[in-house]
């Protein structure tokens, strides 16, 4: 194949796409509130998040999701469940980021006010979570989150403008 413009080519050849693989989890209390924090820095700075965060190479998403709640939060989960997944394309940003979502009413340890990673870290209802205060995702697709079924989500961005949201049900455990 010939190209006209040499020097496209060789921009187009040599876009870098970034893949992201993150694990956040679905903290519940024994009233049913989830846990949530503020992120001191990295992708979601500023944010109000679910604990969680990036992959280490070779790491599994559940062994990701149990360190990084473990890390930001100061507790163990003695038991997780897989709930959903989410990828996200930012073909503006040159990034594909894969988060699995997981859920756990089983920890042990004290839960943190705040660590290195997240402040202000608590236990919120479900129906009274800062919104607003989160990531773009969470809003379209709130409530259904915390719902009992399991889904697989799919959201593509152009010049941080959503152009494609996709949802489909995955099979419960």
């Amino acid at each position: 194949m010939q190209f006209k413009n040499q020097e496209s080519e060789s921009v187009f050849m040599k876009k870098v796409v970034e893949l992201i693989d993150a694990a956040i989890c679905f903290v519940y209390n024994s009233s049913g509130q989830v846990l949530i924090g503020k992120k001191r820095f990295g992708l979601e700075q500023g944010q109000i998040v679910f604990p969680g965060g990036k992959m280490e190479v070779n790491e599994l998403p559940s062994a990701c999701c149990v360190r990084e709640v473990l890390e930001e939060t100061g507790i163990f989960l003695a038991q997780i469940k897989p709930k959903h997944i989410v990828k996200m394309y930012r073909i503006h940003l040159g990034q594909i980021i894969i988060c699995h979502v997981f859920e756990s009413s089983s920890f042990i340890g004290k839960i943190q006010d705040e660590s290195h990673e997240l402040s202000d870290i608590y236990f919120a209802d479900i129906d009274q979570l800062p919104i607003e205060k989160m990531a773009p995702e969470i809003g379209l697709v709130y409530p259904e989150l915390f719902s009992s079924k399991r889904h697989y989500y799919e959201f593509c961005y152009a010049n941080e403008t959503l152009v494609i949201k996709t949802k489909s049900e995955l099979f419960s455990l």
